[in-house]
């Protein structure tokens, strides 16, 4: 069946179609071929601009190229995080995962308050893959949350909006359980990524993306966006 509103996205193949199928699954095609739908990030993007809508008293940032390394969260001015009492990412597959305290992300107070919360919704502590939680970790107490995408990155991702919407749910909640609470850091204050080496962890990372994710990320367009990011001649 056809969504309430089809989205097709110019290409210089064919427009996408965004439709959900008979199994309840929000899908895209190209034609009539199966497509990567792009549910990661856009679920997290969809929760955090209806808890803006919703008049949320929340601080929030969209960072770019999460994907290829976090240059946008490691380039980030930290001093803009002064006075804010904790991190929620949301950008984890699935619909139950908490990623924090197993990631050295934040605190065990603030995955305790978290899973206190998030129980009722089905959410509960586990190990993840790098997020921008990485390049935050140093600064604040994070966790990474499941949104309701699967397969990502293929195109056989998917995302279920019924996880979607309770995901929302769950961080409305919990923003307004621990309103005036400010959780410390995580004991682990180190955080992974060091940005005076940022040059020769991006060749680094672009080698173990290239194999985790099966696509290209020349030198040259590295070195390009990194120059830019940094506004320096290289």
């Amino acid at each position: 069946t056809e969504c309430d509103v089809v989205i097709k996205k110019g290409s210089a193949y064919q427009p996408i179609s965004v439709r959900e199928n008979e199994a309840g699954q929000i899908v895209a095609f190209r034609g009539t071929a199966r497509s990567v739908l792009g549910g990661d990030d856009g679920c997290g993007i969809f929760i955090l601009l209806n808890l803006l809508e919703s008049g949320e008293d929340i601080s929030f940032a969209f960072f770019s190229n999460e994907e290829i390394g976090m240059f946008g969260s490691r380039l980030f001015p930290k001093e803009k995080l002064e006075g804010i009492p904790y991190c929620l990412v949301i950008d984890r597959m699935g619909n139950s995962n908490i990623i924090c305290t197993k990631n050295g992300y934040g605190s065990e107070e603030f995955e305790n308050a978290l899973v206190e919360t998030g129980a009722a919704f089905g959410y509960s502590p586990e190990r993840g893959f790098c997020s921008d939680a990485d390049a935050l970790r140093a600064y604040l107490s994070c966790a990474n949350l499941s949104c309701g995408y699967y397969n990502a990155h293929s195109c056989a991702e998917h995302v279920i909006f019924d996880d979607v919407i309770n995901t929302y749910l769950f961080v409305t909640e919990f923003i307004a359980a621990s309103n005036g609470r400010v959780f410390e850091k995580s004991p682990r204050l180190a955080s992974y990524f060091v940005e005076r080496n940022i040059m020769k962890e991006v060749i680094e990372l672009k080698e173990s993306f290239r194999k985790e994710y099966a696509f290209f990320v020349s030198d040259e367009n590295i070195t390009e966006l990194m120059s830019k990011a940094l506004n320096i001649e290289v």
